[in-house]
């Protein structure tokens, strides 16, 4: 692969993954390999964080995202969109190297002390598809978490300001 291919490649990749995830992540997977990050789907082993918004006061919602999404970067989760007030983050794509329970678990604590009673949590592990399911010509990082429909339920029917631990 020739330097333009390759600098095109990379500049793909941060196209792709800059608006998932944090600035120190990007450069971790650009200095990775000297070809830079595939975006294929895999089954990945990661650890999730569902944070749910949606009973935030209406003039606290953009205060409040901004505050989830600051604290995700911080532990170095990727951001997964599901709505205007769902996020979901995970720790392990699309690089293994923050794919540890301790991240978790301090973003966990980080986002109840900084957000209290705005937001309702779900959390824990799995193993599940991620890739760029768009294809070439339009990339969309996403991930298909199992059973997602049944966590979304449990999390709509969890008191706001808490957080449940869903086994793997």
């Amino acid at each position: 692969m020739g330097l333009f291919s390759v600098i095109r490649e990379r500049r793909r990749v941060r196209k792709l993954f800059e608006k998932y995830v944090s600035p120190a992540a990007i450069k971790a997977i650009e200095e990775s390999s000297e070809y830079g990050f595939t975006s294929q789907i895999e089954d990945k082993h990661l650890q999730f964080i569902i944070v749910n918004l949606q009973e935030a006061p209406v003039e606290e919602v953009n205060a409040t995202l901004t505050r989830v999404v600051d604290c995700l970067f911080r532990h170095n989760a990727t951001l997964f969109w599901s709505s205007p007030t769902l996020v979901r983050g995970c720790f392990g794509v699309p690089s293994t190297e923050h794919d540890l329970p301790q991240n978790r678990t301090a973003a966990v604590a980080d986002l109840l002390q900084e957000n209290g009673s705005r937001i309702r949590l779900l959390h824990g592990e799995c193993t599940a598809p991620v890739g760029n399911f768009g294809g070439n010509f339009r990339l969309c990082y996403d991930m298909m978490l199992p059973g997602y429909t049944a966590k979304l339920k449990r999390l709509f029917e969890l008191e706001f300001g808490t957080a449940e631990e869903i086994p793997a």
